[in-house]
């Protein structure tokens, strides 16, 4: 009796380790806010992980979280704002500038923002914490 218990067990813990690595292989994962899973989709873009870090493209802060964004084609910088906070990020940098002071986006001093498919991405951390989440 002991032994299948001990069998089922392993069992359990294989499959479960089975299914955190399809998920993760297949880069598909949820972000959810105030408790509701975020909607993305073609148009805004999908969150993805790179560097232990979770990135999410800037028109998914300006969308759904109400912030404003800008895109300044001459100096490649994105521009997200609402009342109280600007956070001004340039292409492949390792700053931004947020209300006039010079940032780091990660604790690492490696992780930039960073384009894939015509669309920025930024760390959610750095985001969610500069814009007070």
């Amino acid at each position: 009796m002991l032994r299948r218990k001990l069998y089922i067990n392993v069992l359990i813990v294989i499959l479960i380790c089975m299914m955190a690595f399809n998920s993760e292989a297949s880069g598909e994962f949820k972000i959810y806010v105030n408790g509701n899973e975020a909607p993305f989709d073609e148009s805004l873009g999908y969150p993805f992980a790179e560097h232990d870090r979770t990135f999410v493209p800037i028109r998914f802060i300006g969308n759904y979280l109400g912030f404003n964004s800008t895109w300044d084609q001459s100096t490649q910088t994105a521009t997200i704002y609402n009342d109280e906070t600007t956070i001004q990020l340039g292409l492949n940098k390792l700053t931004a500038v947020v209300n006039g002071w010079k940032r780091i986006i990660d604790s690492s001093g490696e992780i930039s923002t960073q384009v894939k498919n015509d669309r920025i991405y930024v760390p959610l951390r750095f985001v969610s914490e500069t814009m007070g989440a």
